[in-house]
C-alpha cells in the first residue's frame, strides 16, 4: 500500500529508500500488508515504522499493479493506495526501511527518481484527477 501525505503548501511527502530494491531512491510511504492484517491497520503500522507518527484518516483513492524484485524473486503486487494525513509532520522521524524524506509538488516529480513505477502512476493518477 502506498500513501500521499501533503504538507500545508501541498507538496507531497516522498521517502528515500534506505534498502534495496531501489536503494537511495525516492518512493511513497507505505509498505506490505501481512498475511491475515486488513489493509487498514497495515497502513496505520507502517507509517507509524516508517515515519514514527500516527494516522489521523485515510481516504482509499486508486490502486496499481506494481512488481517488486528482491533476494531474486519478482513478487507482482498492487499498490493500493491512500490519500493521509497524519498527526503532526514536524514529528517525522525516518526510520525502519526509510533513509529521509523530501517534499516535492507533484508536478515536480520525475519517474527516474522514483523507485517504482508504479509509485509514478500513482503520483500521476493523483495529477490528473486533483486539477
Amino acid at each position: 500500500m502506498a500513501c500521499l501525505i501533503f504538507n500545508p503548501e501541498g507538496k507531497l511527502l516522498l521517502t528515500r529508500r534506505a534498502i534495496d530494491p531501489g536503494i537511495g531512491m525516492l518512493d511513497l510511504p507505505g509498505g506490505f500488508v501481512e498475511p491475515m492484517e486488513r489493509v487498514e491497520d497495515a497502513l496505520i503500522r507502517e507509517i507509524k515504522e516508517e515515519l514514527g507518527v500516527e494516522v489521523k484518516e485515510a481516504k482509499f483513492i486508486c490502486s496499481f499493479p506494481n512488481s517488486y524484485a528482491f533476494s531474486g524473486f519478482t513478487v507482482f503486487t498492487v499498490d493500493m493506495t491512500f490519500i493521509v494525513k497524519i498527526d503532526n509532520l514536524d514529528a517525522i522521524v525516518p526510520a525502519d526501511d526509510v533513509a529521509g524524506i523530501a517534499y516535492l509538488f507533484p508536478s515536480e516529480i520525475k519517474e527516474d527518481d522514483l523507485a517504482f513505477k508504479s509509485m509514478f502512476n500513482i503520483i500521476q493518477y493523483y495529477i490528473n484527477n486533483n486539477k
